[in-house]
């Protein structure tokens, strides 16, 4: 995990920690690092990144952390899409 992300999910390990089972969070993809500026594998591997750390934990609904701006690329958002589909624990 880089950056802000890598912060954000810290933020919200404690609460899956004393919780886990009990919640389900969703959000964690970066609307201002990874959708915009990743590349779609980028995108992929981070929704899976982000399900494995959370799957011990109660879950994950792997979203975007606020709306997608216009300068997101189109293969991004489809590659979101598809490993939310794909992704199998």
């Amino acid at each position: 995990m880089a950056g802000i992300e890598k912060q954000l999910f810290g933020i919200i390990q404690p609460v899956l920690q004393e919780f886990g089972g009990s919640v389900s969070f969703h959000g964690t993809i970066g609307t201002q690092t990874t959708m915009p500026f990743g590349t779609p594998d980028e995108v992929r591997a981070k929704v899976f990144e982000h399900m494995e750390i959370a799957k011990t934990f109660g879950g994950l609904l792997p979203a975007p952390t606020h709306l997608l701006e216009p300068e997101v690329p189109w293969e991004n958002i489809l590659a979101y899409a598809e490993a939310c589909r794909d992704y199998r624990p």
